[in-house]
């Protein structure tokens, strides 16, 4: 895929991909804005983290709307911790493939073909106490071997 001459100076090369400029808002969580804060969630700017405490129900979402375009691909990368469970940023179907945070997992760096337009995080398994932190969408195109 060709980037447009009026858009090549929002790309930078990155191991042999382009990556677009970044596309979530307040994804360090300096401020208590941008996020749509399900039951459970809160953000703790002293920390710079979103703070998840029994996160037991499916909708016990942290989201960002409108942020992805359907059909495009992404580098998704998100740092957290979780006590217990596992949470990850959801897709249309269930969550993204590679992206879960565990008691062991702490780190997450995934190639993401959007069908959704938002970034959710939602529990797999119920989680006592978890944080999410660095929470980074950028469109990615990659480069033909």
């Amino acid at each position: 895929q060709n980037i447009a001459l009026a858009a090549r100076d929002t790309y930078t090369l990155a191991d042999g991909d382009w990556l677009g400029s970044e596309l979530v808002t307040n994804g360090n969580f300096a401020t208590d804005s941008d996020w749509i804060k399900g039951a459970g969630w809160s953000i703790d700017t002293g920390d710079g983290e979103a703070v998840g405490v029994s996160l037991d129900a499916f909708d016990k979402t942290l989201r960002q709307s409108d942020v992805l375009v359907i059909g495009d691909n992404y580098k998704i990368s998100y740092k957290g911790t979780a006590d217990t469970g596992s949470f990850a940023m959801e897709k249309s179907s269930g969550t993204i493939s590679g992206g879960e945070i565990t008691p062991s997992v702490e780190a997450v760096s995934v190639v993401f073909l959007a069908d959704v337009t938002f970034v959710r995080f939602k529990r797999i398994v119920a989680v006592n106490n978890a944080t999410l932190d660095n929470v980074s969408a950028k469109r990615l195109i990659e480069v033909a071997p």
